[in-house]
């Protein structure tokens, strides 16, 4: 990514019977070092927050 960028992502509260837990894992920020080597899953990430002009 071009610059530091930090997301923080939650499961709408009610949403889902495990959204403490899904929550937990999806700003995990081991978890996301390891997703961003994978390329696909870099330039998907990267695609949903680019800044159009």
């Amino acid at each position: 990514m071009p610059c530091p960028i930090k997301l923080d992502i939650f499961i709408k509260a009610g949403a889902h019977t495990t959204e403490h837990e899904i929550n937990k894992q999806i700003n995990d920020k081991e978890r996301i070092a390891a997703a961003m080597e994978n390329p696909n899953l870099k330039q998907m990430v990267e695609n949903c927050i680019i800044e159009e002009d």
